[in-house]
């Protein structure tokens, strides 16, 4: 008997006690174990760092991960030591099994994972959603969910298949600003919504943009598993402007940016508009100053322009 099916029948068992522990019943700050969810991390430095620290809650059991050394600083501060509000985290961290191959990871503990929490660069989104759901385990994966819609829509047939529960993290959806913004366009509150502009201050204070790919190459630091980290991608020598931060730009294994963050800034405020049903949707990108180096198809776009030709007429975001 597994875990999860152990699991369905422990309330029974607990009806025959006459005296438990607070903390098996649950309560106030008490969480049962019954309600604990087993969750395994795949890309937990970085921005895997503040999803899985919302899982703290549950029985993080597994870790995985190409760059443990970069795991490590991603909980501490800029004097070394365990940094505010992540101290949980480190502890989970200490505890859990660690991994630097996913597929190993669900070979040995797949019978005792409940979901997966998927923070890892966009390129191995897909790949390693479609391997957990497979395997029958719920998934969170971090936006963008895939790099093609063919990937997308396998995923979604996937996730219909094994019935599991899954969620692509897109925090703009989800913000109360975000909700609230919607439920002024269908109130009619701010009238007739013809045109969406929306912007994003990333280039600017986050990741830079229109750069071209590095030319040479690095020495691959021994922490790093570089094979694992392209994973699905073309092979491109190591260098340090894709890990541990900059993959996005000027690479081969990210979507375009408006993939990323379009999601966020663009379909809160119109997804849900009232222009009628979307016919099509299209893009206009505006060539980037940067240089592209030999064999590459050239630097990514500083700018897009989606256009949505729907029942009300043409919309440009």
């Amino acid at each position: 008997m597994d875990r999860r099916t152990f699991l369905k029948g422990s309330a029974l068992t607990a009806a025959g006690l006459s005296v438990v522990p607070r903390s098996v019943l649950g309560g106030a700050g008490h969480q049962p174990p019954s309600d604990t969810l087993n969750i395994a991390g795949i890309g937990v430095g970085g921005r895997g760092t503040s999803n899985m620290n919302a899982m703290t809650s549950e029985n993080i059991v597994a870790i995985c991960d190409i760059d443990f050394d970069h795991v490590d600083q991603s909980l501490r501060d800029g004097d070394g030591n365990v940094a505010d509000g992540l101290g949980a985290l480190h502890e989970a961290y200490e505890q859990a099994e660690r991994y630097a191959d996913y597929r190993r990871m669900f070979d040995d503990l797949e019978d005792e994972i409940d979901g997966v929490v998927i923070s890892t660069p966009d390129h191995l989104h897909a790949v390693a959603a479609q391997e957990a759901m497979k395997r029958g385990l719920h998934v969170y994966v971090e936006k963008p969910l895939t790099r093609t819609v063919r990937e997308a829509r396998t995923l979604m047939e996937t996730a219909d298949a094994m019935d599991v529960v899954t969620q692509m993290g897109n925090q703009g959806h989800t913000h109360p600003d975000g909700r609230r913004a919607i439920e002024w366009v269908w109130d009619g509150a701010i009238g007739t919504v013809h045109e969406i502009h929306a912007w994003t201050d990333r280039p600017a204070s986050w990741w830079p943009q229109g750069v071209s790919r590095p030319e040479g190459s690095m020495p691959i630091p021994d922490a790093v598993n570089w094979d694992l980290f392209l994973g699905p991608a073309p092979e491109v020598p190591y260098h340090e402007a894709y890990h541990p931060f900059d993959w996005r730009d000027g690479s081969t294994t990210a979507p375009a940016r408006s993939a990323t963050w379009g999601r966020t800034s663009s379909t809160t405020r119109c997804g849900r508009s009232t222009w009628g049903p979307r016919r099509r949707c299209g893009a206009r990108r505006t060539p980037s100053a940067g240089t592209a180096t030999s064999g590459s198809p050239g630097p990514p776009p500083r700018r897009s322009t989606t256009r949505l030709d729907g029942a009300a007429g043409i919309r440009s975001v």
